[in-house]
């Protein structure tokens, strides 16, 4: 995985090193009102909604676009951000879906590190220290005030606590949905047009749990290309973004997802990791195959 890289202890970077997450100002009301729009008309999405379950369209596949808000990926604002918290290079995109659920939905996950994807025996502990740099930024951009994220500052930095370690105890790598606040995780408030800029090293959980007034987040991942990818990598269906689906997309879109592609093509190593996170997703959303 990544080897070790220290950021610029200043401003944002400072503070996410620190805590584990940021949050800044990414869209305005204008931008958000038109990608909201695009959410509601899209075929795609009506498609494959689930009455009763929170969907996740990976948008920049063939069958699941919504061309309206792709754009968001290539965000001048978003990438800048990202290259401050990272210590600069070229940023790679490392996955990008979006999150829709209507009122009254339910939506609880128990807390987590984002290592579903990697077999138990793989996690390495020298992940979970401050001396690891996680080549990785994880991106959740609110569409609608939101109130989902439930996050433990600090806790990419250092292994379980030992009321942690009960939890999280054997094979176990996330905790049931009823675990109460013992770690002091606090929620993290997202106004539209926000996004929060997280480590997912870090213990935390998706949790509504009935939404009250529904949920419309896009979420993404980036990497610095001065260090390697971590497994988070491979959360994209690389294969699907042929030189003909290319040619279909926007300059600037078809820009990153072929940077995206030839990054895949250094790592191929990593390409196994994708399958364990479609068998994620597929579990803890309505998650549509592709």
């Amino acid at each position: 995985m990544s080897a070790l890289f220290f950021l610029p202890e200043s401003g944002l970077a400072a503070a996410f090193r620190r805590d584990g997450y940021v949050v800044a100002d990414i869209l305005g009301a204008d931008e958000v009102a038109a990608m909201l729009a695009e959410i509601r008309h899209s075929a795609v999405l009506r498609a494959n909604a689930v009455p009763g379950r929170v969907a996740n369209l990976q948008f920049l596949q063939p069958q699941l676009r919504i061309a309206g808000i792709q754009d968001i990926i290539h965000d001048a604002g978003l990438l800048s951000l990202c290259r401050q918290l990272l210590g600069g290079g070229n940023i790679i995109l490392d996955g990008a879906s979006l999150i829709v659920a209507e009122p009254g939905c339910a939506y609880a996950q128990g807390w987590h590190r984002d290592t579903m994807q990697i077999p138990p025996g793989e996690v390495d502990e020298s992940w979970f220290t401050e001396a690891y740099f996680h080549n990785n930024v994880q991106i959740n951009l609110a569409l609608q005030d939101d109130h989902c994220l439930w996050f433990v500052k600090g806790s990419h930095a250092r292994p379980f606590t030992p009321r942690e370690a009960v939890w999280f105890s054997g094979d176990r790598q996330m905790s049931a949905i009823d675990s109460d606040n013992g770690l002091g995780g606090e929620m993290i408030e997202v106004k539209a047009g926000q996004a929060v800029f997280y480590n997912n090293n870090a213990l935390h959980r998706g949790y509504g749990p009935l939404l009250e007034h529904g949920r419309a987040t896009i979420q993404l991942g980036y990497h610095s290309d001065l260090a390697a990818p971590t497994c988070h990598f491979c959360v994209l269906n690389a294969a699907e973004y042929s030189d003909a689906y290319l040619r279909t997309l926007a300059p600037e879109v078809a820009a990153m997802l072929l940077a995206h592609r030839q990054e895949r093509d250094k790592f191929p190593a990593l390409a196994r990791f994708q399958q364990h996170h479609q068998r994620f997703a597929a579990k803890e959303f309505n998650f549509p195959k592709f």
